[in-house]
């Protein structure tokens, strides 16, 4: 429902008449439908967001079909709960405990035609109401030394996906707090893309030992684009996925930051001047920019475009494994456009053509490339027919890390090299169908 709602129902009441015609299955035994003696304590802040995750997508390339829904087709928003919860002795001595929603303020999906919001809330918290950090602090002994906006969150595209916040807090009169965080997503980055949108930032957090002590916190490096030397700071600790109970002593600080929201198109398709802007504010840092979304940034803050050109032809030709493309890349965004509409809208072509993603199109009962390459019946399934390649996490972005299990998977057209889906999978399973239409029926 919290799926559904927000992209076929955006602008009617939220009522239990917009369930009548929804049948749900959900299996007995299933994940979503445990049976005794399966565990279902993260029910709340794991199960209802793979489930919703998956929701999204599914309902999203349904809506991308038709031509009075397309735009509100969109890629996952900030696609998993991770919140802190501490324990111990209150300043005056007596028992204390909370459960940090911070991670409410995470990033939302890219559209068609504009970005994702920056710490836009989720799905069942529509208008996320965060506490004021000086509200936390009053309540608990611990103090904050940041909450903010962290570059490298929102999933790249050709509109960007919102970007997460984190925190770093520390214990303040107390000898020692009981902490755990709970959630999912340190090794999956859950926030997906859509058509050809690269995936957000994994749930990141770091162990400080002893970096308050005496209270001499600087500024802490948590930013730093190489996620592993984070790790290699003196006492510091990369927080695993699956961390339990640790204790936050005086002096310690404990670091952790948000998923964002996925992308949407190709990122070498996003204007370079909305780039530039993003590096700008702090949004993607200038390396990124230049490896995920092939926009050199000199060193005055400008687009390098002799750089940037030379940048997103090699990434192409990455793509194709060396070769040149053999046709023309699909244009380009203007560099002429506010923040928010990153990226005009495009238009289908009058031969009963309709777009149903960043470059992916319908016609005629068959799938094609932007670049007008025929991709095989619309039945079917248009991986077979693209160029496949497995990326390192770090291809997509600094913030991306993945447990042994899974890979990532660019699809791209072998035409043109336009990335088709960015596609997160296990390593022994094949490529998923991820949207087929009736052959010869008209999209949507």
């Amino acid at each position: 429902m919290t799926a559904m709602l927000p992209i076929l129902a955006p602008d009617i009441r939220w009522n239990q008449g917009t369930l009548a015609p929804v049948t749900i299955t959900a299996p007995e035994g299933s994940i979503c439908n445990a049976t005794r003696p399966a565990p279902v304590s993260a029910g709340t802040v794991s199960a209802v967001w793979v489930v919703t995750n998956v929701a999204v997508q599914a309902i999203s390339r349904l809506a991308a079909c038709g031509p009075e829904t397309a735009t509100e087709a969109t890629a996952v928003t900030k696609g998993s709960m991770w919140v802190l919860t501490m324990a111990g002795a209150d300043r005056d001595g007596g028992p204390f405990g909370t459960f940090l929603l911070d991670s409410t303020i995470g990033g939302g999906g890219a559209y068609l035609d504009h970005d994702g919001l920056d710490a836009s809330g989720e799905y069942p918290v529509p208008r996320p109401a965060v506490a004021n950090v000086e509200s936390n602090e009053r309540s608990g002994p611990y103090l904050y030394l940041y909450r903010r906006l962290i570059a490298d969150t929102g999933g790249p595209g050709r509109t960007r996906g919102g970007v997460a916040a984190g925190v770093a807090v520390t214990p303040h009169d107390a000898v020692v707090l009981h902490a755990m965080l709970i959630g999912h997503g340190v090794e999956v980055p859950n926030s997906a893309g859509l058509f050809g949108g690269i995936e957000a930032s994994c749930n990141e957090g770091v162990l400080y030992r002893g970096a308050g002590a005496g209270g001499a916190v600087g500024a802490l490096p948590f930013e730093a684009a190489d996620g592993d030397a984070l790790a290699q700071l003196p006492g510091a600790e990369r927080v695993p996925a699956k961390l339990g109970h640790f204790e936050l002593g005086a002096g310690d600080v404990i670091a952790y930051a948000f998923q964002g929201g996925g992308g949407y198109g190709d990122p070498l398709e996003r204007a370079p001047a909305a780039v530039a802007r993003d590096v700008d504010t702090g949004f993607v840092s200038a390396a990124a920019a230049a490896a995920v979304y092939g926009v050199v940034i000199d060193d005055a803050g400008a687009v390098d475009e002799p750089g940037t050109v030379a940048r997103r032809a090699a990434v192409r030709r990455a793509r194709l494994g060396g070769l040149e493309p053999a046709r023309a890349a699909p244009p380009q965004g203007s560099g002429d456009v506010e923040p928010a509409r990153a990226a005009p809208p495009l238009a289908a072509s009058a031969d009963s053509a309709r777009l149903v993603g960043g470059a992916l199109v319908a016609a005629d009962g068959r799938w094609r490339c932007r670049c007008g390459l025929d991709l095989g019946a619309q039945d079917a399934n248009f991986k077979d027919r693209v160029g496949t390649r497995v990326v390192e996490p770090h291809e997509h972005g600094p913030r991306i890390r993945l447990h042994d299990e899974l890979e990532l998977r660019e699809h791209c057209c072998p035409a043109c090299a336009t990335l088709l889906e960015s596609e997160l999978a296990r390593r022994d399973q094949p490529s998923r169908a991820t949207i087929s239409l009736t052959s010869g029926s008209a999209p949507g």
